[in-house]
């Protein structure tokens, strides 16, 4: 399986099946290929707004993604992405990034750089073994804390790289609880006003009708 195709599918795994994207980048043929819809805008600062809204409306559930080319696809969503990280949207951004051998040289735009004071998380892939890994900390970063945007940079070298992941190891997050869980919440009130009422059956009590 190649990086670009583990990457779409964790994307389905964690319910997508929209993806926001301005052209051009492998993701969204291997998307489309996958069942993906892909929803394509004609400037990136749009399609970051269109990925905005799509989870303001789910709640983050699941979260919006937007995909875009390295260089100045990724340079023209920069106001799009802070305003996602000034009001707590959780968006995954997907900017391909400029082949491994090639990023570090002058002037050459890094998207992992670039952001890092206006985004949530941002993690490049380095290597294809490493793709549920980085995937699996960008869903963690979505799901859990403050909400807010997170991206994954991917080298254009390595999209279609074979992981050597097939199938690929990857449980969708679920997101740490910091309170009751709500449902939990309103069986145990209903539970303990029945037992006010001595209503409640021996079984719910416990083995010492507790």
């Amino acid at each position: 399986m190649r990086t670009a195709d583990a990457i779409v599918e964790i994307l389905k795994r964690e319910g997508t099946t929209t993806l926001f994207c301005f052209p051009t980048t492998p993701i969204i043929e291997n998307a489309v290929a996958a069942g993906i819809r892909p929803v394509i805008c004609r400037q990136e600062r749009v399609g970051v707004d269109m990925a905005d809204g799509y989870a303001r409306v789910t709640n983050g559930k699941p979260p919006g993604v937007f995909a875009m080319q390295y260089g100045p696809g990724s340079e023209n969503a920069f106001a799009g992405i802070a305003t996602t990280f000034s009001d707590s949207v959780p968006v995954l951004f997907l900017p391909l990034a400029q082949a491994r051998d090639q990023s570090q040289i002058f002037p050459t735009f890094r998207s992992a750089v670039t952001y890092a004071s206006v985004i949530k998380q941002v993690e490049e892939i380095r290597t294809p073994e490493s793709v549920a890994d980085v995937m699996r900390r960008a869903y963690a970063a979505l799901k859990n804390g403050r909400l807010g945007p997170v991206m994954v940079e991917v080298p254009r070298d390595l999209v279609n790289e074979e992981t050597g992941l097939d199938p690929v190891p990857y449980t969708p997050i679920r997101p740490t609880i910091s309170a009751a869980d709500p449902h939990d919440a309103v069986v145990g009130a209903a539970l303990r006003w029945s037992w006010a009422r001595g209503e409640a059956s021996d079984s719910a009590r416990g083995p010492a009708g507790h």
